[in-house]
């Protein structure tokens, strides 16, 4: 997960690189126009970190409780799909690249209704509708393992 959160650090860096390369320094006071001027691998670079700020928020399942299990392996395939996008960026493999893409975002999907499920925002079990959603796309389907939401908790206390 670490390498996920620091991937658009080190491309803003090497996105630097390629602006001084290419225009022999940084333009501290247009950074955003002299990068756009980026040609070649510099623009390619500086597009792939742009798209690397969104990657962090695979973090979201875990900080909201869920199954580490399922959580762990939703923030592996968005990591793995991120690190493969923006080595197909760099490298000029657009049509590899807009395949990699559709996988990122599904992970995403799968890390937020984790998440939404471990806040009882989507609710499992006999009676809910989504009782056989699966837990991953790797095998282990059912319902997870869930806490009551704090309003039906109140309720029952009553």
């Amino acid at each position: 997960m670490s390498t996920l959160l620091l991937l658009p650090y080190v491309l803003a860096g090497l996105e630097g690189y390629y602006r001084i390369r290419q225009f022999g320094a940084l333009d501290n006071q247009h950074p955003r126009a002299q990068a756009a001027g980026l040609e070649g691998i510099g623009a390619r670079v500086w597009a792939a970190q742009q798209n690397g700020w969104e990657a962090p928020a695979a973090i979201v399942a875990h900080v909201a409780g869920a199954d580490p299990g399922a959580s762990a392996r939703a923030a592996l395939v968005v990591t793995g799909a991120s690190l493969l996008y923006t080595a197909c960026d760099v490298a000029d493999l657009a049509t590899l690249r807009s395949l990699i893409f559709a996988v990122g975002p599904g992970g995403c999907v799968w890390l937020f209704v984790l998440a939404a499920r471990a806040r009882g925002v989507i609710q499992t079990g006999p009676s809910a509708p989504s009782a056989t959603f699966p837990a991953s796309p790797f095998g282990a389907s059912g319902p997870l393992p869930l806490r009551e939401p704090p309003s039906r908790r109140a309720a029952e206390s009553e």
